[in-house]
């Protein structure tokens, strides 16, 4: 047997030896790779719990506070004028979607026991009332800013997205679509969706030519999501006309533009984030990893490996290699730790937090918006009182640390 055995590892070895030029490179930054993917997984996993948390709490303090003579939950406000999805537990419900597998009743008083499907793109459906109606289609902006105030509208994509609307105001959208937006930072359903901004969701009844309907229900249509990021990286084509940020929008939401991209999904989602985090690590290890990305593509692209399947077998085995031993490693590391009485590891930092002077002008901006018996009705009840006491508080707090900090520069 062992006889038989020889010529086989004689083989293998032999195909090792051959192809060590073109995998060893990428399988070492793979094995790099896979600590900045488990740390992005271990991070992004934290933050979206934090984020909910935080959602929650904004969401109830909000309830309480009154616009133009609206619930800021219910109001369509400057600068876009339309409706800001601001409760990661009814966002599909403002669609007019519902979730056939959310029970309330079972499980009050948001329908399900698991919280980190709120933000599910899957199970999607719209009541029909009648079937023949034409295919419905919706689109939600996902901003890339915290904060939105006309006359503090900054962001060249914000901007194009306001101009978006007033050009759709008079010239409707795909079967005359409603728009709705959200603000990324800090957000448990743009955690959760892996999106960034700028992007545009798209939700449509309709389906393709060669597409499969999945979940069919009784009067009720299955609805398909596409996440089309910016700045679009295809080839627009738009003849004679420069791609501003409007015209990209306008492309995507002008007749079927989105037909032409992909239906979302979680794994092509997670791949956009893990370039992403590869190409800023270059940056941020310029002389490690930085070095030996830029050298494995030389060497690929000398050998006219750059496009062949053996390399990125041996980057795909050392990812998931490196990236599970980081994910188990540190959640083994906490429960030892846990069960030995001692503080667990300190969580990872969230990504994408903003700085505190910036939470500073966003709290002076809230509180100038308010109307004058805000606080008095917010104080009528104790948990309303509670939490203005703790924002005014934390408003006091980081304006003194930024005055002192300003102090010390001069």
């Amino acid at each position: 047997m062992l006889g038989l055995l020889r010529p086989v590892r004689g083989l293998v070895k032999t195909l090792v030896l051959i192809s060590l030029p073109v995998t060893i490179l990428p399988f070492l930054n793979g094995l790099i790779e896979g600590v900045f993917v488990g740390n992005y997984l271990l991070e992004t996993g934290y933050a979206s719990v934090l984020y909910l948390k935080q959602d929650l709490e904004a969401k109830d303090f909000a309830e309480h506070l009154v616009v133009s003579g609206q619930r800021v939950v219910d109001a369509v406000l400057p600068p876009f004028h339309v409706l800001r999805l601001h409760d990661p537990t009814d966002w599909w419900e403002r669609l007019g979607l519902e979730r056939l597998d959310f029970d309330k009743e079972a499980y009050p008083p948001y329908g399900s026991p698991d919280p980190t499907s709120f933000a599910s793109l899957h199970g999607l459906h719209r009541r029909v009332n009648d079937p023949e109606e034409e295919p419905w289609h919706h689109w939600v902006y996902a901003s890339a800013q915290p904060w939105h105030r006309e006359e503090f509208l900054m962001d060249g994509w914000d901007i194009a997205f306001e101009k978006l609307i007033r050009y759709h105001y008079a010239n409707p959208s795909v079967a005359s679509a409603s728009f709705n937006y959200i603000s990324c930072p800090e957000s448990f359903l743009c955690a959760s969706w892996r999106v960034h901004g700028p992007a545009l969701l798209h939700f449509t009844t309709e389906v393709e030519m060669d597409g499969k309907v999945e979940d069919q229900v009784p009067n009720y249509d299955a609805v398909t999501v596409r996440i089309i990021e910016f700045p679009l990286k295809e080839n627009m084509m738009l003849p004679g006309v420069f791609p501003s940020y409007f015209n990209q929008l306008k492309a995507v939401t002008e007749d079927d533009g989105w037909a032409s991209h992909s239906p979302q999904s979680e794994f092509k989602q997670f791949l956009r984030r893990y370039s992403e985090v590869c190409e800023n690590s270059e940056f941020t290890y310029p002389r490690s990893y930085g070095r030996l990305a830029k050298l494995e593509r030389a060497v690929l692209w000398t050998m006219s490996f750059e496009n062949s399947a053996s390399p990125k077998v041996a980057r795909f085995i050392a990812i998931c290699l490196s990236g599970a031993t980081t994910v188990l490693g540190y959640r083994a590391l906490n429960k030892i730790l846990d069960l030995l009485g001692y503080n667990t590891l300190e969580q990872p930092a969230p990504t994408g937090k903003n700085d505190e002077i910036f939470s500073v002008e966003q709290l002076e901006l809230f509180f100038a918006s308010l109307e004058d018996d805000t606080e008095e009705r917010i104080k009528s009840t104790p948990e309303g009182a509670e939490t203005w006491n703790a924002l005014w508080d934390t408003f006091q707090r980081l304006s003194k640390e930024k005055d002192e900090e300003e102090g010390d520069e001069e």
